[in-house]
Parts: C-alpha cells; structure tokens; sequence
C-alpha cells in the first residue's frame, strides 16, 4: 500500500485529503509554517525531506500555503516564500528521493478575462501577488520535480474550516443580510469531492496540469444565495458589484475552470457544486 505524505494537512483540503486517503496519509508533526515571520521555508522543506526519509511515501501532496489574498499584497515576501520558494524546495528534495508532488494551486493564476471557463492550456494573467505567486510556485514544480502534477482548484468549502459558505450562512443565522457581490463567477468545489478527485489521480499516476472543480459555475452571490436558502433561512442576501467592496487584491471577474482533462482521464466529473453544497449542509448523502 503506497503511502501519501500529506502537507499542510490541517487545512481544508488537506482534512480531506487525509480522510480520503485513509490508512495511506502520513502526516508530518512540525510547527505551523504561519508560526514565524517570515515563514521558515528552508526548516519546513527540511522536515519534509526527513519525512521522505523515514516515511518513505510514494507521493506528497503539497497543500500548504500563504492564501491570504488580501494581506499578500502588503506581505509578498512571505507569499513568495511559501507559494514559489517552498514548491522548489520540495520539487528538489521529492525529485532527488523518486518521490512524486503534488501541488495544489488556483483559479487566481487567471486574470479573468475568459469568456468561457479556462483550460489547463490556457495562458495564465494574474492580477494579484498571490495570483502571481501561485504561478511562481506551479513552475518551480513542474521545472524541478520529475514526476509532478499541478492540480488547480477553487473556491474551496467543506467540513473543518470555516468558508465562504459558512460565514454566509453565519451571517444570516444571526439576522444579518449579507452583501454579495454577483460580478465574480467561478467553480465553487466541495472538499470530500475535490480530494476524491486527486487520490483517483495520484493513483493513476497523471503528471502535468489538471483542473479538479466541482461541474458548474455560478456567482459569488449565486452560490451564498443558495447556501442561506438550503439552511432553511428566510434572508436574501443583497446584490452589489465588487466596486461595493474595495479589496487590497484584483480578483479575477470571470475564473471557471474547465475539467475536460479530469473527464477525460478519470471517465467522470465531479458532481455539481449545488451537490456539494446539500452535502456540506447535510442535506445530501455523501457518496449520494
């Protein structure tokens, strides 16, 4: 049975990661990289190499990383350190060992643009420093790892952290409306569905860039809209634009992701994001 060395398994994805995996997951016990500033990058890639060392995984699965959107733009060493500095340093020690990576990046290496969802082949545009060092990091992987792949994902809710979707629903439970902007479109995608997705990946061995979104595409408003609504909450929230919300980070427009690669591969989707959502609010039977 081939372990997989999960990284940043504290995270939301890398919860799910690490249920999905089961009895494969290693986890590695070091400090939280967010415990120092500026982030030990060179301490953490070092345990990592150890972990290698004494774990012996067949992959690692990279989900740590600085995704603070906004406060990257006031602290871009320290995003660049984790999302570009650390993935070389990885893809270095994993390659040297015959270790496989994967990393996990973003919808934000994209400018939004697009008039239809993005494709792996897409070129990228970030707007923002975490847009650019997420990119930073994607090439640093694939230029210096032998056996990587680069899974972009978005949007990202499910159980063990608090999302978008969960602050939403908050919100209205406490009688508040919340505003929501309808002018940001993307791939809203579901932990469980997201993870799943990757170990069938790993397992087959796919290198190179693939999206792993759940299917569909709807507003930020769209998607807290119907999370209010499914917890049996009588609020609406209220439409603005993102000019309503001066952020310190562009964000993309338009960053859905197209998933013909992952069909292609695998032989399905993943299920809709509004499927995900039921299960998220257990409304829907997992695996239903």
């Amino acid at each position: 049975m081939e372990k997989v060395l999960v990284l940043g398994h504290r995270g939301l994805l890398g919860q799910a990661l690490v249920k999905a995996l089961g009895p494969r997951a290693v986890v590695m016990q070091s400090p939280r990289l967010s415990a120092s500033f500026p982030p030990d990058v060179e301490g953490y890639a070092a345990a990592a190499a150890r972990a290698m060392d004494e774990l012996g995984p067949a992959w690692i699965i990279n989900c740590a990383a600085f995704t603070q959107v906004d406060k990257a733009e006031t602290q871009p060493e320290a995003a660049f350190a984790l999302n570009a500095t650390l993935p070389r340093l990885l893809a270095t020690s994993a390659s040297a060992r015959g270790v496989g990576l994967v990393h996990i990046s973003t919808d934000y290496v994209f400018d939004g643009a697009s008039s239809r969802p993005y494709r792996e082949s897409d070129p990228p545009n970030p707007l923002s420093v975490y847009g650019k060092t997420k990119l930073e990091g994607e090439r640093a992987v694939m230029d210096n790892a032998s056996r990587a792949m680069v899974v972009r994902t978005a949007w990202l809710f499910g159980p063990g952290r608090k999302s978008f979707v969960d602050k939403m629903v908050e919100m209205a439970r406490e009688g508040i409306v919340p505003k929501v902007v309808t002018d940001q479109v993307g791939s809203p995608s579901y932990t469980p569905h997201v993870a799943e997705a990757i170990v069938k990946l790993v397992d087959m061995g796919v290198t190179g860039i693939v999206h792993v979104v759940n299917t569909g595409m709807c507003s930020r408003y769209e998607l807290a809209a119907q999370a209010i609504a499914l917890a049996g909450l009588d609020v609406r929230p209220v439409k603005v634009t993102s000019d309503y919300w001066p952020e310190a980070a562009a964000r993309p427009r338009f960053s859905a992701l197209d998933t013909t690669r992952l069909r292609r591969l695998t032989g399905q989707g993943l299920p809709t994001w509004l499927e995900g959502l039921k299960q998220h609010l257990g409304l829907y039977p997992e695996g239903g």
